[in-house]
């Protein structure tokens, strides 16, 4: 295929870590919006335009040279934005009405937020209904070692992983994996109810016996049994419903549990259990979770427990959200206000703990 300009929002851990190294070994440009002060800085200081990044290959971290064209500040790119076969999206949920007005001639976009309704809310925003989902199915750790972060500190150490695009009016490498809707709907669910909510799981009760990383957090006897009863109920639920197959289900099991094994990846409770309170909202990966068990019957004890610690989480970031809302509707308004668990239903008083 022809030499494609990719623009990238956001150079953070899956945009620098992840993106941009598969589309630059395939021959292609990229370009970055991004930010953060000290990122963008880092990168404008590149003479060469280049920064190494860690892929883990055969068991093993291997370092990889990757060149971009440009970085922008945020508004610096708006004139080109039309001259760009691709826009990628990977800037956090909550920045997306930011971005999504001013792509409205962008040919394709590509939302890879951890929302599969972000597509929607892009195409609203920008008017132009070209906007497509794309999955990472990676996991990405800003938390290098000391030796990596001294090669160069814009290094991130990420998995091969899977890249998966929604099909749309673009031409991508034949080797990436594009499905139609369908398709990606299951393999988004298995990421959803299985990677995203078994990874919180793993980061609160982490982070309560004071352990640093995801690894560290499996291999705890008693973790890694809480985990497995959630685990089981999402399990049955999944199946239940019909929403993954049961040879899909025991696949992605199986795999997330030896990526959530990995000591390579040095995957921080700390990156992970940040921003609790989108954690707690009505559709994301708790309540959905705990609403899909409890319409299976199946056991939510296990849930509701994550649920109340994440409640009285202390992230390390003092202005974090659940300082404020604690103090101004506490926990009892969260769960009412964020999660939308009224006071008359069974689980609110345990909940809280």
């Amino acid at each position: 295929m022809k030499i494609a300009k990719i623009m990238i929002y956001g150079a953070g851990a899956i945009g620098r870590g992840y993106l941009a190294p598969i589309f630059y070994q395939r021959g292609h440009q990229i370009f970055f919006v991004e930010k953060n002060k000290s990122v963008l800085k880092e990168l404008k200081s590149r003479d060469k335009n280049n920064y190494q990044t860690a892929i883990i290959e055969n068991g093993e971290q291997k370092l990889k040279e990757i060149k971009f064209d440009e970085v922008f500040s945020f508004g610096e790119e708006n004139d080109i934005i039309k001259d760009m076969d691709i826009i990628m999206l990977c800037v956090g949920v909550n920045n997306v009405a930011e971005v999504a007005p001013k792509l409205k001639d962008a040919k394709s976009i590509v939302c890879f937020e951890n929302d599969y309704h972000s597509v929607n809310e892009i195409k609203k925003l920008s008017g132009n209904n070209n906007v497509y989902f794309g999955i990472p199915d990676v996991i990405v750790s800003n938390s290098s070692q000391w030796r990596l972060y001294r090669n160069d500190p814009l290094c991130v150490v990420a998995e091969e992983g899977e890249l998966l695009f929604e099909k749309g009016n673009y031409i991508l490498d034949e080797d990436i994996k594009q499905l139609d809707t369908n398709e990606l709907k299951e393999y988004w669910a298995c990421k959803f109810y299985i990677h995203n909510t078994l990874h919180a799981v793993l980061a609160y009760l982490g982070s309560e016996k004071g352990l640093k990383y995801i690894h560290e957090s499996i291999e705890n006897s008693e973790i890694n049994s809480k985990m497995n009863k959630i685990l089981s109920s999402i399990r049955n639920s999944l199946i239940k419903k019909k929403i993954v197959s049961p040879e899909m289900v025991s696949y992605y099991i199986e795999r997330e549990l030896k990526r959530f094994s990995n000591p390579l990846l040095v995957d921080p409770i700390s990156r992970v259990a940040r921003e609790p309170i989108r954690k707690l909202r009505s559709h994301d990966r708790l309540i959905v979770p705990l609403r899909l068990m409890q319409e299976c019957n199946e056991d939510i004890s296990g849930i509701c427990e994550i649920i109340s610690k994440v409640l009285d989480y202390n992230p390390p970031k003092k202005n974090d959200e659940i300082y404020t809302l604690r103090k101004v509707i506490g926990k009892e308004g969260i769960l009412r206000e964020v999660s939308e668990i009224c006071e008359n239903e069974e689980m609110f008083s345990k909940l809280l703990g």
